[in-house]
């Protein structure tokens, strides 16, 4: 018993080496790997968040990276960290916010969108405080390519059960006129979203 115990702790050193030498190369000078050791980052996230946590400040630096993939892998990552440590998750809103509105990545922009409606689902009080930066971009990104995956980020920020009656009528009315005017997915979704503001009453 004594030697599997040894071989666990072995087999977990050498995982936590590898984590931290992932985390490091995202300040590395290359930025092919920097985008390779993000995009892992990310699938780690995942499937266990929880390890993340003590690499959190590094996440949040990686943010500010000139390319935009490894921005987006990061933020991916951390959106999967709001549910295990909100509170530490929050150190990056400050890039996620730039990102948000970055002007040549779209991709960059949905990520940023999706860490903040994570966030926003981890609690009440999150989510008062959130949805205007959230009702901003909806405005602002309104017919782009990425809308309507925000909308669906809605919608689970919604589903999450975080939202207290006050933001869920501000959401029903940010989305009420393509609900009623919309065609297609566009207005399927904003009616699925007027529906989740209108179940979490009953």
């Amino acid at each position: 018993m004594a030697q599997e115990g040894t071989g666990s702790n072995e087999t977990r050193s050498m995982d936590e080496r590898a984590l931290a030498s992932l985390v490091g190369m995202l300040s590395g000078a290359s930025r092919k790997d920097r985008q390779s050791s993000a995009h892992t980052i990310s699938q780690i996230a995942q499937a266990n968040p929880e390890v993340l946590v003590p690499y959190i400040d590094n996440l949040v630096d990686a943010i500010d990276r000139p390319e935009a993939q490894t921005r987006w892998e990061v933020l991916d990552a951390l959106s999967s960290v709001c549910s295990v440590d909100p509170e530490g998750a929050k150190r990056a809103s400050e890039g996620a916010e730039e990102a948000l509105y970055d002007e040549e990545s779209g991709m960059l922009r949905a990520t940023a969108f999706r860490f903040f409606s994570k966030l926003a689902a981890t609690s009440q009080e999150n989510a008062a405080q959130i949805w205007p930066l959230l009702d901003e971009a909806l405005q602002c990104f309104h017919g782009d390519p990425e809308y309507l995956g925000m909308l669906e980020d809605v919608a689970n920020l919604l589903e999450s059960g975080c939202v207290d009656a006050r933001t869920r009528g501000e959401i029903a009315s940010r989305v009420k006129f393509d609900a009623q005017n919309g065609k297609g997915r566009l207005a399927s979704f904003s009616k699925r979203i007027i529906d989740l503001c209108g179940r979490e009453g009953d």
